[in-house]
């Protein structure tokens, strides 16, 4: 009687690493949703903002482009997997290819300087219920080497989280999405997230109001153009110039500093190419 012996190889199947354009899945459509807390009022309550991809369409030489409400215009080139954001090639704001220890240079539009962006590190890691790989960018200044951000890539779902300076909580972080008709995570209430007209724009609600002695004041425009924001106490002197500069369309936030002020009502005034909107604020020393 003839013995056979059966051998069994045992083979460990790895996970396939992620595509690289799956760590910027952005399409018309597609909503993300973003919990958020102000570092400078830690008693105030949080909140939250939604990325909502308004466009997209796919132009020459695999060059996609992605129009969105809060981050503005993207650009994604298919081939060599570098993302711009803003209207020109300039912000060369990720590499979706690349690795752990690579760097490249990004213009900065604000002050006509740059900063260098790295990838810090790269790991797997389960996120809104989805193994997922993440890639950690830090942006540091090109002159002085100061760490300014950092930002989140995970496969599957783009950026899920923004880290500024001193670290520690995040900016902001991704709570929940919708790609592609499936939703992860949390999403809210999207009916007040239209697209904003053609040459106009939207000057947000101070966040946080009333506020002391900081707050954040953001606006979104369709248009490139010249633009104005400044601070007036209530009976209409103007107390500071903030912005007085030509800005490209798209996403735009800055802190405003009330410390030199006295405590009462504000009216904040943003003008682009001549069309002004104004709000209220509330400052409590």
């Amino acid at each position: 009687m003839k013995t056979y012996t059966l051998v069994f190889f045992l083979t460990t199947l790895y996970a396939q690493e992620p595509h690289p354009l799956e760590f910027f899945p952005h399409h018309q459509g597609d909503i993300f949703d973003y919990y958020v807390k102000d570092p400078f009022c830690q008693p105030c309550s949080p909140d939250s903002f939604q990325n909502v991809i308004t466009k997209d369409s796919l132009g020459s030489n695999g060059i996609y482009f992605l129009q969105s409400t809060r981050f503005g215009k993207w650009t994604v080139d298919t081939v060599t997997y570098d993302v711009y954001n803003g209207p020109t090639l300039a912000l060369l704001k990720f590499r979706l290819n690349a690795d752990s220890g690579d760097s490249w240079t990004v213009y900065r539009f604000e002050n006509g300087g740059s900063m260098r962006a790295k990838i810090s590190k790269v790991f797997k890691s389960t996120y809104l219920g989805q193994n997922v790989t993440i890639k950690v960018i830090e942006y540091t200044d090109s002159a002085s080497g100061l760490f300014i951000n950092s930002l989140w890539l995970a496969s599957k779902f783009g950026v899920i989280a923004e880290y500024g300076d001193p670290p520690g909580q995040p900016n902001y972080y991704l709570r929940g999405a919708i790609i592609n008709g499936a939703t992860y995570g949390i999403v809210t209430s999207v009916n007040q997230h239209m697209e904003i007209p053609v040459n106009d724009f939207n000057l947000d609600q101070n966040f946080p109001n009333p506020f002391n002695p900081h707050t954040k004041i953001s606006w979104r425009s369709n248009k490139n153009g010249f633009v104005s924001l400044k601070i007036f106490d209530i009976v209409g002197r103007e107390m500071k110039s903030l912005v007085s500069e030509y800005r490209h369309s798209g996403y735009h936030e800055l802190t405003f500093d009330g410390t030199n002020l006295a405590s009462g009502i504000y009216i904040y005034s943003l003008t682009i190419n001549g069309n002004t909107k104004t709000k209220k604020m509330l400052l409590i020393h």
